[in-house]
């Protein structure tokens, strides 16, 4: 209140606004790559080993048919 009478300045609605949404983004950004980055992290272990050990055996396979000819 005391620089309120020194200065006679007050705070600006719009600028506050702007910034606690400013604010707002940015947690909501990063709650978003957080999830993002846990979503990639579990893909690779449920996805991609899944489909290395389905290739794995794909290749064993072919490998196997390949020996009997």
């Amino acid at each position: 209140m005391r620089t309120f009478r020194r200065t006679n300045r007050v705070f600006n609605p719009g600028l506050l606004g702007a910034g606690a949404a400013t604010l707002v983004l940015l947690v909501w950004l990063v709650a978003g790559h957080g999830t993002a980055r846990h979503g990639l992290g579990e893909s690779d272990t449920k996805g991609a080993r899944s489909l290395r050990a389905l290739n794995e055996a794909w290749t064993a396979s072919l490998r196997a048919r390949g020996d009997k000819l």
